[in-house]
């Protein structure tokens, strides 16, 4: 099983946002570069999630900003 925990930014500390079991949509795996702190390139991985249960409103606000 996959678990999704999240959280906004760092600023927050250490606790996450549990949001539930997830699939892995495997045609969504991709290699890419991304610039760390430095500004140098770096390899990631990255991929899409489904999660099985709807995430509540009100986190889902609160992740993306709207609130």
């Amino acid at each position: 099983d996959i678990h999704i925990f999240v959280k906004k930014n760092d600023d927050e500390g250490k606790n996450f946002y549990y949001l539930g079991k997830a699939d892995l949509l495997a045609d969504t795996v991709a290699e890419e570069e991304m610039k760390d702190n430095n500004g140098d390139n770096v390899p990631v991985v990255t991929m899409n999630f489904l999660l099985r249960k709807e995430v509540p409103l009100n986190v889902y606000d609160y992740l993306i900003g709207t609130m």
